[in-house]
Formats: C-alpha cells, structure tokens, sequence
C-alpha cells in the first residue's frame, strides 16, 4: 500500500512540500513499523498502540496517523479491505495546556 500510494496518490493530490511531508512519515515511521502487516488484518489496536508508541512527540504523532489515514482512506477506494471504523474512534493526541488525554478510549471494545 505504501509504494502504491507515494506513486498513485501523493503526485495527483499534494503539493511538494507535502508530498515530501507524507513520504518522510511513511518511511520513518509507517513501513518500519507497521510495513509487515496486510492492511486486512489492521485493526484499531494495532494502529492505537502504534500511536501509543510516539507519545514522546505527540504533535509528529498526530501526524503521522493523520498519514496513515489518508492511506487506509485511499486503500478502501481503491478496494483494498481493511478496519475502516479505525478513523472514526482513534484518539488524537492533545496539544493544548492543561489538557489530559484518555489512553482508556484505545482499549474500548471493537
């Protein structure tokens, strides 16, 4: 999925800067992390504690899910299965003072 969406998608709906954004965010994080894994068999978990896993830099994390996102949104266009609830229910981090954020929503039932 990530090959095909740098080559497909990034050209035909981003500008440069973003592109450069998006491809940056799946190469360091995306496919090193969760680049063995069939997007079928991606569930909410899976991605809440690939989130969890860059709560040091909350606002790249953020980010980086944003990413992911877009290409389990493009995956489902293009007829690739795959959790597509995950963008609904998974948490942001938050960014404002004397926020809290409820780690508890990622181990809500399916």
């Amino acid at each position: 999925l990530a090959e095909r969406f740098v080559r497909e998608y990034l050209p035909n709906h981003l500008k440069p800067s973003t592109q450069a954004e998006y491809k940056r965010f799946i190469e360091l994080f995306i496919t090193p992390r969760l680049g063995d894994t069939l997007v079928a068999s991606l569930d909410r978990g899976r991605i809440a504690s690939f989130h969890q896993s860059m709560a040091a830099t909350p606002y790249q994390a953020n980010r980086v899910l944003a990413t992911l996102s877009v290409m389990l949104n493009q995956a489902e266009i293009w007829g690739l299965p795959f959790l597509s609830t995950f963008r609904l229910q998974t948490p942001a981090y938050c960014r404002g003072k004397g926020c809290t954020f409820n780690f508890s929503l990622y181990h809500s039932p399916i």
